[in-house]
């Protein structure tokens, strides 16, 4: 079943103490976000749905999602019984790939390279986003070179 998200009307939530690298997984979300549609996601807002960013903000609800993505950058896209949506990761690094995940496979969002030019993002004003869960994981432990293992 697809879901419309109305652009305009999506609040960001972040954990209560988040990492610098979940604040920056939502910080891209929002900035993406507005290149699609022109519209602001508030951060930490009242509007619904709501879009939760970060591993503590899905523990309780998706215990099992966060249990098979231990150990790894991997991350899940999930979508709750009230409607807003759940970009985590057991691994703060997890999270910003499923922020990166949610842009690519939801919005559409493509980086060919790394300059503006490489860089193609589509015009929508409404997101479909399906019902259940998308979980990937890399197969090695990491996803590239990353020499700070720990985020």
């Amino acid at each position: 079943m697809m879901v419309s998200l109305i652009l305009a009307a999506v609040s960001v939530v972040l954990p209560s103490e988040p990492t610098e690298t979940e604040r920056f997984a939502a910080d891209e979300l929002r900035h993406w976000v507005k290149e699609i549609s022109g519209e602001d996601w508030t951060l930490g807002g009242a509007g619904t749905p709501r879009v939760f960013v970060g591993r503590a903000c899905a523990e309780d609800v998706f215990p099992n999602d966060v249990a098979a993505l231990e150990g790894g950058f991997g991350y899940a896209l999930r979508r709750g019984k009230s409607g807003d949506c759940y970009l985590f990761g057991a691994t703060p690094k997890g999270t910003l790939n499923a922020v990166y995940g949610f842009l690519r496979d939801r919005c559409g969002v493509r980086w060919l390279d790394c300059t503006e030019a490489g860089t193609l993002v589509p015009a929508k004003p409404t997101l479909a986003v399906r019902e259940g869960v998308t979980r990937d994981a890399p197969f090695t432990r990491t996803r590239d070179a990353d020499v700070n293992p720990e985020e």
